[in-house]
Order: C-alpha cells, then structure tokens, then sequence
C-alpha cells in the first residue's frame, strides 16, 4: 500500500512539474489568483514589494526566529544583524520590531 501511495505522489509531482514547465495557465492562475493577507514584503495583492518600498520594520510573532524572519522577509540573517547590532537573535521577544533596511 505504501509503494503505490508513493508512486501516486510521484507521478502527480512529475506532472505538476511537467504543467509548469510548460507554461500551463491553469496551475498559474490558481497559485496567482488565490486570497492571501499581506505579511511582511507583500502589497495587498500578494505580490512581493519591490525591495525601497517594502516595510522598513518587521514585528515579531510568536514562535519567530531569526532565520524564519530572514525568510519571510527575503532579508539575510547577516544582514538583520548588521541592521540591529543590538539584536539578540536567542531571545526575541513578541512585538519586538525588527529594523528591515
């Protein structure tokens, strides 16, 4: 059962890759047209702001790290660093704001 629960995802991951590859509207149009809230870098239409326009803080959520931080925002972690030299990345702390650029 577990081999052919496997094949299965394997060969829906190679057709997932294959429609995209080749420029399927369809797998485009569901990933682009889907609601999503802004976060972090992003305008109201999901899209991520261009880099002098974004936010220039990001605050803190419960359960935040500094590397899922520089991931969300697109923004290093040696970079978050240099931006807040005072930054302690072991205990960041909810609410806190985090200077972006």
């Amino acid at each position: 059962m577990g081999a052919l629960l496997a094949a299965g995802l394997a060969v829906y991951l190679i057709l997932q890759g294959a429609a995209s590859s080749t420029g399927s509207s369809s797998t485009a149009t569901t990933r682009s047209t889907k609601a999503r809230p802004p976060g972090p870098g992003r305008t109201a239409a999901g899209r991520t702001a261009p880099r002098g326009r974004g936010p220039k803080f990001y605050v803190v959520r419960s359960g935040d790290t500094l590397s899922k931080i520089a991931l969300r925002t697109k923004v290093s972690v040696a970079a978050l660093q240099e931006l807040n030299p005072n930054l302690n990345p072991t205990s960041l702390q909810t609410g806190q704001r985090i200077k972006l650029r």
